[in-house]
């Protein structure tokens, strides 16, 4: 397996783990030694598209725990007679 295979492999791990700061640390080392590899730039893609779903993850999650929450059943307009 070349060095190339192993550095990718190594950071598909810590994506896998939820360990993208470990996945950046890696791909920063291999990037001082591989300046212009299309398998350490399609690594750093790899990092991007966790970190940017992630991003975006964190607000759906707020808002579907704002919709399940008991407090939203209580803010309808009570009709009193």
């Amino acid at each position: 397996m070349s060095t190339f295979c192993r550095v990718a492999l190594i950071i598909q791990i810590h994506l896998q783990q939820n360990r993208t700061d470990l996945a950046q640390k890696e791909a920063q080392r291999a990037r001082k030694w591989a300046q212009d590899s299309l398998l350490v730039n399609l690594a750093e893609a790899w990092i991007g598209l966790r970190e940017v779903s992630n991003l975006l993850l964190r607000p759906f999650s707020h808002i579907t725990h704002l919709f399940r929450s008991p407090f939203r059943a209580n803010c309808s307009p009570s009709r009193s007679r």
